[in-house]
């Protein structure tokens, strides 16, 4: 006697299990390529009064008096961009001025810690 409907061999536990492992594959991949991206540096957005000198300044927030010397990038009082340069709202030497500005912490090469300043905002600080 022969059977009438043949049976078909069915891939479907093999599919599956090739399916499940390409997915698994490829999660650990996304994993690894996650965990290894450069990371950006964290920010910390602070107000303060910044007391100004001859092309630098001190700003005493959260604690910390932080330093400002130098070209740093700032926004001017319309908001423009400027990379490089000194900020125009710490231009009036002797002068106290409240400025917005970023930090960042930063570890030396011996094990030693500052908070460097990133940007200053000229911008009013009341409008923020």
């Amino acid at each position: 006697m022969t059977n009438p409907l043949p049976l078909k061999p069915t891939h479907a536990r093999g599919t599956r299990i090739v399916l499940v492992t390409s997915a698994l594959a490829l999660a650990a991949v996304a994993a690894a390529a996650y965990l290894s991206r450069d990371k950006p540096a964290h920010q910390t957005v602070l107000t303060g009064v910044a007391y100004v000198g001859l092309q630098q300044a001190s700003v005493r927030a959260d604690g910390w008096t932080y330093g400002i010397s130098a070209s740093v990038p700032w926004l001017d009082a319309n908001g423009s961009l400027h990379e490089v340069g000194w900020p125009a709202c710490l231009s009036a030497i002797g002068e106290t001025v409240p400025i917005r500005f970023a930090q960042i912490s930063v570890s030396g090469p011996r094990s030693e810690a500052w908070r460097q300043v990133l940007w200053v905002d000229c911008r009013p600080v009341t409008s923020h």
